[in-house]
């Protein structure tokens, strides 16, 4: 796994807050500790589970704290091609770090986490673009907001939007605030007694798929994998549709 700090940032960090304190340092230091103290105040004060997002402003007084331990750990040395190459390996390290976080990133991430990733949206679009005898398509919400990816992969107008967008008053408008446009709808319906009526497609996750009180009606039109092969989506319609 990877953190939101690489691991040589704790030993430069370390080594920057005692190099403050032996400098005597004191108002750098202060300013710097002040700064690291208040900066999870707005992520407190969120009604909604803690995000590394809310707390990206711990980042700079944690760099600042790095970065002076590395430009310490150079000064240390006063043989000038010393100090360089203690430079060197440390960015050597550091870009290690980043390499493998670029790896991770790409590689890994996409694949071992796929639903972080919205996967199987743009899948469901290209059903729909490629079937355009569907009347009506309802789309399960556990993905937030996710008409973004419809437009976005429609490349719908807004004029075209407008003209028939409706929008969420439930409960869930904070993740979803378009309830449909089109012949989309996204959530708010019973999804357990969704009905193979012609012309309708229903895409939904593989626990509601199997909880459809009328699945031995449905034909499962399109099964959307993630990359590990699991079950991300089931696109599903009534017999012979």
């Amino acid at each position: 796994m990877i953190g939101q700090f690489y691991k040589i940032d704790l030993v430069l960090l370390i080594i920057g807050l005692f190099a403050l304190i032996y400098k005597r340092k004191w108002q750098a230091l202060s300013a710097i500790l002040t700064w690291l103290l208040i900066s999870p105040i707005p992520s407190s004060i969120s009604s909604i589970e803690p995000s590394a997002i809310r707390g990206i402003f711990m980042i700079v007084p944690v760099l600042l704290l790095s970065a002076y331990g590395a430009t310490s750990v150079v000064s240390l040395f006063k043989n000038k091609w010393l100090g360089v190459g203690i430079g060197i390996i440390i960015l050597g390290i550091v870009s290690r770090e980043v390499i493998n976080y670029l790896n991770y990133y790409s590689n890994v991430y996409p694949v071992k986490e796929a639903i972080e990733w919205q996967y199987g949206m743009k899948e469901i679009v290209e059903y729909s673009e490629k079937n355009p005898a569907i009347y009506k398509m309802y789309v399960d919400n556990i993905r937030q907001q996710p008409y973004i990816y419809f437009l976005y992969y429609l490349r719908t107008p807004l004029p075209e939007l407008l003209s028939t967008v409706k929008y969420d008053k439930s409960n869930a408008k904070s993740f979803n605030t378009i309830l449909s446009f089109d012949k989309y709808q996204f959530g708010s319906w019973n999804i357990i007694d969704s009905y193979p009526n012609e012309g309708i497609v229903y895409a939904v996750t593989p626990s509601y798929y199997t909880g459809l009180r009328f699945i031995q009606q449905f034909d499962v039109v399109k099964q959307i994998k993630y990359p590990d092969r699991s079950d991300a989506f089931f696109l599903v319609a009534g017999h012979n549709q």
